[in-house]
C-alpha cells in the first residue's frame, strides 16, 4: 500500500482534503452522539429522582415502543384526514374536531382513541357531512363495546363501522345479523332519507339496543384499568413524538452519509482505475482521474459535516424542549440537590 500510494503522489493524486474533511466529519459525528447520550443520561436521572433504576437497554426498548405507539396514532389520523377531505372536502378544523370527539369519547369509556380513528375513518366513507360522523362515532363506540368489550382493535371497529356504514344506503342485512331491528319507516329513511335523518336515525336504532354500553364498561373495575391503560397509551404517544422528532433531526445526517458513500465508492473505482494506470505508465490520465475523485468525495464529506453539526443541534434542542424534557432535567436536578450523588448512582445501576 505504501508504494502504491507513493506512486499516486508522485502522480499528482492530493488526499489532504478528504484526510482533513474525514476528521471534521469524525468530530461532528463525536458531537452528535454526546447530543444523544445526553438525552438518555437526562432521561435515566429524572426516573432516578423518582426512585427507579433504568438501564440504557430499558430506555431503547421504551423509546421504540413509544414511537410505535405515536406511529399508530400518526397513521390513523392521517388516514382519517385524506378520507374525511375526500368524501366530504373537510377542513383542518373539521378533522380535528372528530380527533377532538374521539379523546372525549375515549374518556367515558373503554374504546380507545386509535381504535375510534380506525372506525371513524370507514365511516367516512359512507358520509358527506362531518355532522354524519359526530352523530355515528358515539352509536359505532357502543356497539364496538357490545360485540368486542375491552379486546376492540382497529381491526374490530373498521369492522363494525362498515356494517354501520353499510345501513347508511339502506344495506340493514348486517346489522339486522347482529340482531338488531327496525321499524317500516326507520328502513324507509335509511333508504331514501337525507344523510342527516339517516345519520340520527342509525344513531336511534343502535342507541335502542346498545345505547350506554361503551360508558357502562368503564365503570366495572376491568374497566376502570382499560381506562387507565389507555392514558398510559397517550402519554406513550407523547413519548414517542418526542423520540420520532429527535430521530427525524438526524434524517439529514443519515442521507448526507449515503451520498458521501456513494461518492467514496466512485472514488474507489477511480483510484482503482488510477493505479492501474499508473502501473502502466498513463500518468497524465491519473492525475486528473485521482484529482476529480478526491475532490468528489471531499465535497460529500463537507456535506456530511455540515449535516452533523446541524443534526447534533437539532438533537440538542430537542432533548431539552420536547414534552417537558426541561421539566424532567429540573426535577433530576433538584432530586441531586437533596440527596447528593445517590439519584445518579440509582439511575447508572441497571446500565
Amino acid at each position: 500500500m505504501a508504494v502504491t500510494k507513493n506512486l499516486l503522489v508522485r502522480a499528482g493524486a492530493d488526499f489532504s482534503a478528504i484526510t482533513t474533511q474525514s476528521k471534521k466529519a469524525s468530530a461532528s459525528m463525536k458531537s452528535m452522539g454526546s447530543a444523544a447520550a445526553a438525552a438518555g443520561s437526562m432521561m435515566r436521572k429524572a426516573f432516578g429522582a423518582l426512585g427507579i433504576a433504568v438501564s440504557l437497554r430499558a430506555i431503547v426498548s421504551a423509546a421504540k415502543d413509544a414511537a410505535e405507539a405515536f406511529r399508530t396514532q400518526t397513521e390513523a389520523e392521517t388516514k382519517l384526514a385524506a378520507v374525511m377531505k375526500n368524501t366530504m372536502n373537510a377542513s383542518a378544523a373539521e378533522v380535528k374536531s372528530i380527533k377532538e370527539l374521539c379523546s372525549a369519547q375515549q374518556d367515558l369509556g373503554v374504546i380507545g382513541d386509535e381504535v375510534q380513528l380506525a372506525g371513524a375513518q370507514q365511516l367516512a366513507v359512507y358520509t358527506k357531512q362531518t355532522a354524519s360522523l359526530k352523530k355515528l362515532i358515539p352509536a359505532m363506540n357502543d356497539l364496538v363495546a357490545q360485540q368486542y368489550g375491552f379486546e376492540a382493535s382497529q381491526e374490530s371497529a373498521a369492522s363494525m363501522a362498515k356494517i354501520l356504514g353499510k345501513a347508511m344506503t339502506g344495506q340493514t342485512a348486517s346489522l339486522a345479523k347482529l340482531g338488531f331491528q327496525f321499524t317500516d319507516a326507520q328502513k324507509k329513511i335509511l333508504q331514501y332519507g337525507t344523510e342527516e335523518e339517516r345519520a340520527a336515525t342509525l344513531a336511534d336504532i343502535v342507541n335502542a339496543h346498545v345505547g350506554g354500553m361503551n360508558a357502562a364498561l368503564a365503570n366495572t373495575p376491568t374497566g376502570r384499568m382499560q381506562q387507565l391503560k389507555n392514558t398510559l397509551g397517550d402519554i406513550k404517544e407523547s413519548f414517542g413524538q418526542a423520540v420520532t422528532t429527535i430521530s427525524t433531526a438526524f434524517l439529514p445526517l443519515l442521507n448526507r452519509v449515503a451520498s458521501m458513500l456513494a461518492s467514496i465508492a466512485a472514488l474507489a473505482n477511480r483510484v482503482a482505475q488510477a493505479i492501474a494506470n499508473v502501473f502502466g505508465k498513463k500518468l497524465s490520465t491519473t492525475t486528473a482521474t485521482v484529482a476529480t475523485g478526491a475532490g468528489s468525495a471531499s465535497e460529500a464529506l463537507d456535506d456530511m459535516e455540515e449535516s452533523a453539526q446541524n443534526a447534533g443541534s437539532a438533537a440538542k434542542a430537542a432533548a431539552r424542549s420536547v414534552l417537558g424534557f426541561d421539566i424532567l432535567n429540573k426535577l433530576s436536578d433538584n432530586s441531586s440537590a437533596s440527596s447528593g450523588s445517590g439519584t445518579d448512582t440509582a439511575a447508572d445501576t441497571g446500565s
